[in-house]
Formats: C-alpha cells, sequence, structure tokens
C-alpha cells in the first residue's frame, strides 16, 4: 500500500522554473496530511497556558511540513531555504523567491496570451487549455481578466476559416458570452469535422430528425404500376414509371433494373442502392416550388430541374430514395447545377456538383454535408443561415415556413448582376466620377475596406459625364495660414444657391460644414437661407455628442451668418467667427471649393444617369458621402472618414448613382400571383438606416430598402413620352436630410443586411 512519502516522492521538485505546478501540487500534499495551516500560517501557535502535550505536537507538526517543502526542493535551489526553521518561513521564503510578478514576466505572458493562435491539424482541446493556463498564470498575477475576456481572446486564436462560426455567436448576446459556451461550440464543431471527415455511405436524410429504416431490395419494381397516376420523365406520358417505358424497352435497354454500381457511377454504370433515409417535407404538395431547401441532414444535392442540369450523366438502374411517408422516389442521374446566389445585392454564381435528379421531388435541395465535404462552412442562426469558402460569403438562406430556403437570383436578373471584381470604371463611377488617381490611390495604400482589387480598366477615353460636369475648373489658393490640430477646431461653411430647379423635397439651396482638420463635410438642404441657422445648430449638436466642441466658424459675410441671432448663439456658444474680407472670397476657399466639387459631382453623376435636374439634392447627397469616403489632397494616406471615425470606411455598398434598382417586395405585402419585385431607381444612401434610398418607378415616390438587385450599367430613360411625369406624388423633406456620421452608429463602415423593406 503507498504511504504519504511514496506521494511525495512523486511530485516534481522545484527547480526555479515549475514553481505554479509544484505549489499547487505541494499544497495538495501537505492538506492531505493536515499540515498546510503550518505552511501558510493560518495554524496559530499554541496559547500561552496550552499544556506542554500540545505544544509539542503543534512543533512536530510544523518540523514535518517544514522537512516536507525542503525535501520537495531541488539541492541547487535549497539555498532559498536553508536559514529557514519553520514551514512557514520555507513556503514564504520560495514564494517571495519564485511567485514574484515583475514587468517583464507579465509583459512577456500577456504577449504569450494575445499571440496564441490555433494551429491547423492541432487538437482544439488542447488548444483551449493552452489559453485558459495562461489565462489563469496571469490571474495569479494580480491582472484581472473576466470570464468574457477569455472568451473573446480564444475567438480571436481562431483562423479566417472559423469566422462564420463566430458569426453565429452574434445571435447570443455579447451579455451571456461565457468562455464555457464557446468551448462546448468549438469542441462540438471539431467533434462534427472529425466524423464529416469519416463518413463515406451516402445518406440522405431528414434534418432534425432521423429515422432508421432498412434498405429495400430492387425487386418487385412492377407492382405497383398499376396504380401509378404520375408522368413518365422519359416519354411524358401519364400512368407508368420511367423505368416501365415502352420507349426504354424498345431502345435496346434491357438491363435497365439490373446490375450493381456506384452511387458515384460513370456514364453507363449503374446507381448501387444504398442506404438511405428520409427525405422530409421535400415532396409534399401537388405543384413543384422553386428555390432551394438547405438541409443539415441530406449528404447529396437533388433536384427536380432537368433542364438546369449540365454534364448530366443518365444512371442504367435508378436509385431508389424512400419518403417519410413510406413512398419511394427514384434518382435517374446526375449533374452540375449552376445557379447564381442573391448576397443582398451581390450576385455569386456557384456550380454544385453530382446533384441528383429526382423528377417526382417538389422541392430542391442543397446538402450541408455536400458544402462542408467542398470546405465550405455553414452557419444557422434563428433567422438566417450563411454558406461561406475560404472565408467569402457565397450564399445566403433566410427562413421560410420553417425551412431555411437559399436566396438565388432570378435567371432573367443573373446576366446584369455581376458584381465579382468590378472593374476601375464601374469603381470611377460608383465614387461619383471620382478622378482615376485618388480611385487608384484608394486601392493600393488601402485606404477603404470592401474594394476588391479592381481590374484595370481602359480609361484613356475621357468621361463624357466628367466633361459635361467638371470641365474648366478654376483653381483655388491650396491651403490657409495655420492649420488646426483637432476635431472641429475649425468648420469652414458656405451656401450654395439657389438652384434653377427646386428639389423633391421643394429645396433650393445647401448649406455645407467642413471640419478643417478632418475635412469631414456634411449637407444640409434649404428651402431658404434663414434656416442655415438651425442647420448649424444641429451640427454643432452632433458635434458635442462626440465630446468635442466647435472652436471656430470661418464663412463668407452673407446675411444668413452675420445676423444677430446667429451673433448672441456663435457668443453663447463661444464660438469665434472668422468672416472674409469684402470681396476676397478665396478666404473662405475650403468651403467654396467643397460646395464646387460637390456640384460638379452631382453634375457628372445625373449626367451620366440621364437624372432629372429635380434629383439634384440626392446626387449632392450622394457626391458628399463617397466624398467622405474618398482621398483628399491635405490628407496622407486617409480618408476624411477615418480621419473622423477612427477606422477605415467600407465601401463595399457603393452602387452606380441613378442605375436601375429591383426592390423586392415582401410576401405581406403582395398576393400569391403578384410581382416579386418593382423596378426603381437608385439614388443615395439614407442616413441612420441600413440599405439604400430608391425613386420607385411605378409609385412616383422615395423608398428606402434593404433587398435590392442592382443593374449598375442600365439606366431609367427619364426622357421618354411615356416617362414624363416623373415627379414625387409624396412631396416632403425627404432629401433635407444632413450626410455624415460623426454621430451616426449605423454609418461605422458595417456589413450591410438586408431583410424587411423600411419606407
Amino acid at each position: 500500500m503507498a504511504t504519504s512519502k511514496d506521494f511525495l516522492l512523486k511530485i516534481t521538485k522545484l527547480n526555479g522554473e515549475n514553481y505554479r505546478d509544484w505549489a499547487f501540487n505541494m499544497r495538495l500534499y501537505l492538506e492531505s496530511m493536515d499540515l498546510f495551516g503550518h505552511a501558510d500560517g493560518s495554524v496559530e501557535n499554541p496559547a500561552e497556558d496550552a499544556s506542554e502535550l500540545v505544544r509539542e505536537a503543534f512543533r512536530s507538526a510544523s518540523k514535518k511540513a517544514w522537512t516536507y517543502i525542503c525535501l520537495a526542493v531541488e539541492p541547487e535551489q535549497q539555498i532559498h531555504v536553508r536559514d529557514t526553521s519553520t514551514a512557514k518561513e520555507a513556503w514564504d521564503a520560495l514564494k517571495n523567491q519564485f511567485a514574484r510578478v515583475s514587468i517583464s514576466q507579465v509583459v512577456r505572458l500577456r504577449q504569450q496570451y494575445y499571440s496564441c493562435r490555433f494551429k491547423s491539424g492541432e487538437n482544439m482541446l488542447d488548444h483551449i487549455n493552452r489559453i485558459k493556463s495562461l489565462h489563469d498564470q496571469l490571474r495569479e498575477m494580480g491582472v484581472q481578466y473576466d470570464d468574457k475576456e477569455l472568451a473573446m481572446t480564444l475567438l480571436a486564436s481562431l483562423p479566417e476559416n472559423y469566422n462564420p462560426l463566430i458569426t453565429a455567436l452574434d445571435a447570443v448576446g455579447e451579455d451571456k458570452l461565457t468562455f464555457e459556451k464557446v468551448k462546448g461550440m468549438l469542441l462540438n464543431d471539431a467533434d462534427r469535422v472529425s466524423v464529416t471527415k469519416k463518413e463515406d455511405a451516402y445518406n440522405v436524410h431528414r434534418p432534425y430528425h432521423r429515422k432508421g429504416f432498412k434498405p429495400k431490395e430492387n425487386k418487385n419494381e412492377h407492382d405497383n404500376q398499376s396504380s401509378f397516376r404520375g408522368t413518365c420523365h422519359s416519354c411524358k406520358k401519364r400512368g407508368h414509371y420511367a423505368r416501365d417505358c415502352p420507349q426504354r424497352k424498345n431502345n435496346n435497354s434491357p438491363n435497365f433494373n439490373k446490375g450493381k454500381g456506384s452511387i458515384n457511377c460513370a456514364e453507363g454504370e449503374s446507381c448501387d442502392q444504398k442506404d438511405v433515409d428520409e427525405i422530409a417535407l421535400i415532396t409534399t404538395g401537388n405543384e413543384n416550388q422553386s428555390g432551394w431547401i438547405i438541409d443539415s441532414g441530406a449528404t447529396q444535392h437533388m433536384t427536380y430541374e432537368r433542364d438546369n442540369l449540365s454534364e448530366y450523366i443518365e444512371f442504367k438502374r435508378p436509385c431508389k430514395v424512400n419518403l417519410g411517408d413510406d413512398r419511394v422516389i427514384l434518382a435517374y442521374g446526375k449533374g452540375t447545377y449552376r445557379l447564381s446566389t442573391d448576397l443582398n445585392g451581390y450576385s455569386q454564381k456557384i456550380a454544385l456538383k453530382n446533384v441528383l435528379y429526382l423528377p417526382e421531388l417538389k422541392r430542391n435541395l442543397l446538402s450541408v454535408q455536400a458544402m462542408s465535404k467542398l470546405g465550405a462552412t455553414v452557419v444557422f442562426k434563428e433567422d438566417e443561415c450563411r454558406i461561406s469558402k475560404d472565408s467569402r460569403l457565397i450564399g445566403i438562406g433566410t427562413v421560410h415556413e420553417k425551412l431555411y430556403m437559399l436566396k438565388v437570383i432570378p435567371e432573367e436578373y443573373v446576366n446584369v448582376t455581376k458584381k465579382n471584381n468590378p472593374n476601375m470604371e464601374l469603381w470611377h463611377c460608383r465614387f461619383g466620377h471620382l478622378g482615376m488617381d485618388n480611385i487608384s490611390k484608394l486601392i493600393n495604400e488601402n485606404m477603404v475596406e470592401g474594394m476588391s482589387s479592381a481590374k484595370d480598366a481602359d480609361m484613356s477615353d475621357v468621361c463624357e459625364a466628367c466633361v459635361q460636369g467638371k470641365q474648366h475648373r478654376t483653381p483655388y489658393p491650396k491651403k490657409s495660414s495655420t492649420k488646426p490640430t483637432e476635431l472641429f477646431e475649425t468648420v469652414h461653411s458656405d451656401v450654395c444657391g439657389p438652384m434653377n430647379v427646386k428639389s423633391f423635397g421643394k429645396s433650393q439651396y445647401f448649406v455645407t460644414f467642413i471640419d478643417e482638420y478632418s475635412r469631414y463635410t456634411e449637407v444640409y438642404f434649404l428651402k431658404s437661407k434663414d434656416e442655415v441657422l438651425e442647420k448649424f445648430k444641429q451640427y454643432v449638436n452632433q458635434a458635442e455628442q462626440s465630446g468635442k466642441r466647435v472652436k471656430n466658424l470661418r464663412s463668407d459675410n452673407g446675411g444668413e451668418y452675420c445676423s444677430k441671432a446667429f451673433d448672441d448663439y456663435l457668443k453663447a456658444k463661444g464660438i469665434i467667427h472668422q468672416t472674409t474680407v469684402p470681396h476676397c472670397p478665396e478666404q473662405n476657399g475650403i468651403a467654396e471649393r467643397m460646395n464646387r466639387t460637390l456640384v460638379e459631382a452631382a453634375r457628372s453623376m445625373m449626367f451620366h444617369a440621364g437624372m432629372p435636374k429635380e434629383f439634384w439634392a440626392e446626387a449632392v447627397h450622394t457626391a458628399a458621402y463617397v466624398h467622405n469616403r474618398s482621398p483628399t489632397s491635405p490628407l496622407k494616406e486617409v480618408t476624411p472618414y477615418e480621419r473622423m471615425i477612427g477606422q477605415k470606411p467600407d465601401v463595399s455598398n457603393l452602387r452606380v448613382f441613378g442605375c436601375i434598382a429591383f426592390k423586392h417586395i415582401p410576401d405581406a405585402t403582395r398576393k400569391k400571383l403578384d410581382k416579386k419585385s418593382s423596378k426603381c431607381v437608385f439614388v443615395g444612401y439614407p442616413e441612420g438606416t441600413k440599405g439604400y434610398k430608391l425613386y420607385d418607378l411605378e409609385k412616383k415616390s422615395f423608398v428606402r430598402s434593404r433587398d435590392i438587385i442592382f443593374q449598375e450599367r442600365t439606366f431609367h430613360d427619364f426622357k421618354s413620352k411615356e416617362n414624363v411625369e416623373f415627379y414625387h406624388k409624396n412631396e416632403g423633406d425627404l432629401d433635407d436630410s444632413v450626410v455624415g456620421a460623426i454621430i451616426n452608429p449605423n454609418d461605422r463602415g458595417e456589413e450591410i443586411i438586408y431583410d424587411d423593406d423600411v419606407e
């Protein structure tokens, strides 16, 4: 029988590098001997009036504890305990020597903690334990990390292919995020990947519920012929299965129902009857229904649409598939199904390989396992499903009738919604006809997010819209004598107008406020110049919400800036008003130049799209939006947005102003046979809402929508006779909005996620 001394011998001796583990094991040993109180001092010396027997017992126990501690230390480290005489003295001496927390130790451990990365092929549990160990060591050193910080660090240590899983945690909520929850998800995912790699059997089954069965032999295949009332997929006549088709028998196919093969058979071979489970809900109903169900159980894609399969291989012997109601349908072949998924405004072409053809199906079935075997990641959330490959989104599913349905672009729109790798010319249009040198600068200097590496287009030809909108520009002085050093230290302002045409919101002017430090520009639309003070108050309120204050306002001597009310407001706010010398507008060059830039950009965009002049406010609004995300000469390597907000802007949502856009009509607002989209014109980016501002050509009104298919090279003909009356029916102040997001939480370069329309 093992003695206590045997356990002591099993403890690795303290060598100067293993104090943390040694102290824990030594404490366990001393606790088992009821001696640790002598080491940490929790057992006090006997009272003065205690008996000699009690005193002797105390001395004996203390000596034992001291002896055990000293024996558990390597000889070269015993120098630290030689001058001690009690267990507490020895314990404290070793703790002071090896558990001292230095700045260099904490820094080194923190570097290890935050740089820890999951390596390909590494066991997930080992990786999690390594991060947990570093976390515990830091806590022992006095660094306070809570459980949420540990969970976040674990997620940050994962490679990019785990991004879909991390996205799925958004449904959990940050307040409910725990280390154990993240650990459980990662270990479950590791188990799933391990099982998926081992699965070879062809196995189609019901999502969320699996039911055992025995495979049916392909024997009495003619028994149900007389009761079948469906249509033969071969001759298109009713009353018999394709396997019993007389035309097939006459075509020298006597072995149609014979032989064995493989599910991955080549042309001329047969399909082996593998174990096939139930498929749920996909054969119910009397009519075929479009769309693809995303099935977490099926191991192979299936379709009823033979005409959409290319590279089709027909099985000599069909493969049986058992349904949930004990019926059997047959797979007659396989092929490649090409489709374009709808990525909320983008289109992504994908090719599904080895798709089984089952003409009696009522729904197409997208197999999650088949996608996973190709390296794709499928993440289900409460109301959405996302499919990614190589960290790139390739498919989105939404819930319909309690099923996840893949969003697919209708065939008639596929050819006009290509958004993969748009070229320089298209980005030139999206950025409001920004100069090509600045477009190149955005890409080459990585100044924005969401802008794919554009292929160089031949831009040697002059852009006609730019000529019409920007020709004969007159230069202004480049710089003022002093430069601000912080946000809102100096704000420049100028009023532009009146325009010769009123906007849809009845505006005739616009006023700009430009922060000189960031060159971030905000635009307000005015019905009259008397509104300038009101708009400036709004601007100041927004600036103050960011923790800053406007210190100087620079403008011309216009009456809108020099009224008594304006002067009283500036004095109350402590804002210094710097006005230009009469007849010297150049002193307000920043604002003058900005207004001219916006007008020229708006003119170019409207000319390019063939837009009526009544859309000038929407065009100016858009011009300011893209300006804040574009390079500007006073700033080096950053955009006004980044200087103001503190992060790179995401420009993946930019579209060509004035292009055709098809807005999805929600199911709740249309009847079953009504069209599913309405034709609109894209006219800008609404503030406070994720999505786009559109002009509905049928309703003659402005709408805001998040679910759109764009045709960026197609524009509406407003000049044709049938389109003369395009005016907005519900005229209001839709264009009297501010461009800018210094405080706006919805404009942080976030990915646009579309769901229901917002009108």
